[in-house]
């Protein structure tokens, strides 16, 4: 038997398949390893192989994803992308990092990057597709949340109202807002990329290299300073100051510092304004006639002018820094000046104070001391400034005033005029020989007993009260002209001066009558110049304004309170016409107040008025005159002027507050107490309306059911009279609301009233109570339409920094003196019975009022009128966030 064996090398067979489980191991290891998801799948998308990384990243075991299509995987909007992949992984083409979305198996969806390679056999045919998927939702999250960073931050640097500049650290510019731009005049092209030190000017270029490293040695928010001011240049080389705050922040770029640019250039104006300012008043502090000294909030000296160290004997280096009332004030007055300093500090000032102060001699000074609070630029008190007024030799002078006011009663006397005097009550304290001679009423049968009622013929007794009254109120009056029948019933005509008599605090305690014989002129004038010596010191202390005035009402003299109240000294007054002094309305009737009184007119010797204080702030002033007549001279008129601005200011308030509140109380009882009797007539009328069947009695049931609306529309007006309610201030644009308020309103408009609005182009923002003034401006426009038949009807928004102003005019048939003064009081109206309650504007206005605002009206009979809303910007309290605001 033979057997044939064939023998064939395997070696190189044996080697390659070794080689072949060694590369698949390898592949096995790197596809289970992989932090990647790898799978594969073949022509059809059925998935053949799914490693622990795709397990982790879809949520699907092997098991269950082997065996499926992958179109598990991919969002119900995304089907077509699979088939797409498919048809082009035929082709041959490959899928790198194609960024997309899948499905895990818990419904979540996850952004992927993928990398899907065709995979051939070794004829070249395609037999499946191998993909590798990262799972980038984090990235992607990440990615979002820096671009939007990227955007906010870029939104704050055009938004901010400085010039920003971000600068790396090579101190090149990466960006700038468009505040650069107008501050410098570049163009954002010309400075990215450049060098910092080009907005610099060129001697600052070497040095300020070594600031920026300085910054990046120690990066925090701080000013860039280098001790002295900072000045930047713009592109046609001009320099202005600037401040300059520097803040590191972190970017994608890298680290960055932004530099906040700031052009000071008003402030700096401004500094050396306030420095010439404040240098003018402290030389102006040390060389005024008066002593003057400040004190802090602990009582220690701050000033101490020359005129101060003159009358005291101390200087200006011995007091700074030493308590004032401690060391330079005498023990029993300290207590007393303490006070009126600790008054001061609290904002209570106090005029005309009167202590003696010893000198570092021992002297005494008698000094009138004037403590005014001193506040800084925020209004904080800080200390007291005290002006103070030497007035020993006048307090030498009131001695001897007193001494000579003996001799004055003495001339009195003996005086060859009629003089009298009459204390409040009107009963005789003086009566002077001359007097007994031409009345024949001996000084014993007068005194203490009543002028008028007993020594004045009965058709005279009025008028000659009202003289001796005014008097007594401080009006005196001059060439008063009546009859006087003596104790023999003859008669004397007699010219009677009627002056004011004070003692010595200034209080009225009389009036002292002058009287002029007509027939003996010449002794009359003698009384008249004896008159004016007597009272002429009276009237330099006056605590009201004295002024003199001649035929021409120019002012020929003044007293210090005067002065004070206008703000104005005396050598700036007299030569004016008085009417400088007046408000511009009020001029004409100045003007023939005096030239009446001075030419004997008849005319109320009591003028109320409006000037100009010494703040440069409207006064309310009272006005009080006398015509004096001299010998061989023109005459002039003295007036006495009271400044009465608080007194009038605080009786309105009181009267308009007690008026609105009685009438709330009023309006609610009334609103209360009706509206149960209008439930039950309401209830009553429809019971009885659904068992009437009368046509003529259903139709009187409407009546009165309609009659009943009425009413109760009128109580709930009254409700909201009583209880307005608060406000509920947001930041809101009042144009919004005029423009819907004209909308609103439109229906109420005749075709034959144009309405024009004057609304500005901007936004006008006020922090106010929406539906308050919406409805302010619709009651406003509904009284304008029907006031006006035809014509025009305008509403204008005037913006005045701090406050703002809506006006709504028309060119209807205006309003009377009358009606205009009192348009805004509850319950008036001028319409027809019915037509309206007469509440709209008392509650217009109450609403405004509660904003801190007014609502006032101007008009004229014949043009119309216009109704103005001010309101301030902001209302007191917090200031409150800005909210969305709907339609009201």
């Amino acid at each position: 038997r033979v057997f044939t064996l064939i023998v064939r090398d395997i070696t190189s067979r044996k080697a390659a398949e070794h080689t072949l489980k060694e590369s698949e191991a390898r592949y096995r290891q790197l596809f289970e390893g992989s932090e990647d998801a790898i799978l594969s799948k073949d022509p059809e998308g059925t998935i053949k192989s799914w490693n622990a990384s795709a397990e982790r990243m879809y949520g699907y075991t092997s098991e269950e994803a082997i065996g499926q299509n992958v179109s598990m995987l991919a969002p119900p909007d995304k089907s077509d992308e699979l088939k797409g992949i498919l048809d082009g992984l035929r082709r041959g083409e490959k899928v790198e990092h194609f960024e997309t979305e899948r499905i895990r198996k818990d419904g979540r969806r996850i952004v992927v990057s993928l990398s899907i390679s065709p995979i051939r056999d070794d004829s070249g045919t395609f037999v499946g597709a191998s993909t590798i998927a990262r799972d980038i939702t984090e990235q992607r999250r990440a990615e979002e949340v820096l671009q939007a960073r990227e955007a906010q931050f870029r939104s704050m640097i055009e938004g901010a109202p400085n010039g920003l500049v971000a600068v790396d650290e090579q101190g090149r510019i990466k960006t700038i807002n468009s505040q650069v731009e107008q501050l410098f005049g570049y163009r954002r092209d010309d400075l990215i990329g450049q060098p910092v030190e080009i907005l610099l000017p060129e001697r600052d270029r070497t040095e300020d290299p070594d600031l920026w490293n300085a910054f990046w040695e120690s990066p925090e928010a701080r000013p860039m300073s280098n001790g002295r001011d900072l000045f930047a240049r713009r592109k046609d080389g001009s320099e202005f100051p600037v401040e300059i705050g520097l803040n590191p922040i972190e970017t994608p770029e890298g680290r960055l510092v932004l530099a906040s640019i700031a052009d000071i250039t008003d402030r700096k104006k401004a500094e050396v304004e306030s420095s010439r300012i404040a240098q003018e008043l402290t030389n102006l502090i040390d060389t005024a006639n008066a002593p003057i000294f400040g004190i802090d909030r602990d009582g220690r000296v701050t000033e101490w002018n020359r005129t101060a160290a003159a009358i005291t004997g101390y200087e200006n280096k011995e007091t700074l820094g030493h308590r004032l009332v401690e060391e330079f004030i005498t023990r029993e007055y300290q207590t007393q000046v303490k006070e009126v300093l600790d008054k001061a500090l609290k904002g209570n000032e106090t005029a005309n104070y009167e202590f003696p102060l010893y000198t570092k001699n021992g002297d005494r000074r008698d000094v009138l001391l004037n403590a005014t609070t001193r506040r800084d630029v925020q209004g904080n008190i800080i200390g007291v400034i005290g002006v103070g007024q030497d007035i020993t030799d006048r307090k030498k002078a009131e001695v001897e005033s007193s001494r000579i006011a003996q001799e004055l009663t003495n001339l009195i006397d003996t005086a060859n005029a009629p003089i009298f005097g009459i204390d409040r009550d009107g009963r005789v304290t003086e009566w002077n020989r001359t007097a007994v001679a031409i009345t024949g009423y001996e000084k014993r049968e007068t005194l203490g007993r009543n002028l008028v009622e007993d020594f004045i013929t009965k058709e005279y007794k009025i008028p000659v009260k009202e003289v001796l009254d005014k008097a007594l109120m401080g009006n005196e009056t001059a060439n008063f002209e009546f009859p006087l029948y003596t104790k023999k019933r003859d008669r004397r005509d007699v010219l009677l001066n009627a002056t004011t008599r004070r003692d010595v605090q200034g209080n009225i305690i009389g009036v002292i009558g002058v009287g002029q014989d007509i027939t003996e002129s010449k002794r009359a004038e003698q009384a008249l110049v004896a008159s004016e010596a007597k009272f002429r010191g009276l009237i330099e202390s006056a605590p009201d304004g004295v002024f003199v005035v001649d035929m021409e009402g120019m002012i020929l003299e003044t007293n210090p309170a005067g002065e004070r109240m206008v703000g104005r000294s005396r050598a700036d007054l007299v030569g004016r016409p008085l009417t400088d002094l007046a408000s511009p309305e009020r001029v004409p009737i100045l003007s023939t107040y005096i030239s009446d009184r001075i030419e004997g007119r008849p005319r109320p010797e009591l003028h109320e008025g409006l000037w100009t204080g010494a703040a440069n702030e409207p006064i309310h002033i009272q006005i009080t005159s006398q015509v004096v007549r001299t010998a061989n001279a023109p005459p002039h008129l003295l007036m006495v002027v009271r400044d009465v601005s608080e007194q009038q200011d605080m009786q309105r308030k009181l009267v308009e507050s007690e008026r609105w509140a009685s009438m709330g109380k009023l309006a609610s009882f009334v609103a209360h107490e009706i509206n149960t009797p209008l439930t039950n007539i309401s209830l009553l009328t429809a019971s009885i309306a659904r068992r009437v069947s009368d046509p003529e009695a259903q139709e009187r049931l409407k009546k009165i059911s309609a009659q009943g609306k009425i009413a109760a529309t009128i109580t709930q007006e009254l409700l909201r009279f009583a209880r307005p309610g608060v406000i509920n201030p947001v930041e809101t644009d009042l144009k919004e609301l005029v423009q819907e308020a004209v909308e609103q309103t439109e229906a109420f408009r005749k075709r034959t009233v144009e309405i024009r609005t004057e609304l500005g182009p901007k936004a006008v923002v006020c922090a106010v109570d929406p539906l308050r003034i919406h409805e302010v401006l619709v009651n406003l426009l509904k009284n304008a339409y029907e006031a006006t038949p035809k014509g025009q009807v305008q509403v204008r928004i005037e913006d005045r920094g701090p406050i703002v102003a809506v006006s709504v005019a028309d060119t209807g048939s205006g309003m009377t003196p009358e009606v205009r003064s009192r348009v805004f009081e509850p319950f008036y109206t001028t319409k027809k019975k019915g037509e309206g309650t007469g509440l709209g504007l008392a509650i217009a206005r109450s609403f405004v009022v509660n904003h801190g605002g007014d609502l006032t009206v101007t008009s004229e009979v014949g043009k119309g009128s216009t109704f103005t809303l001010v309101l301030p910007r902001r209302q007191p309290g917090p200031r409150p966030e800005p909210q969305p605001r709907g339609r009201p």
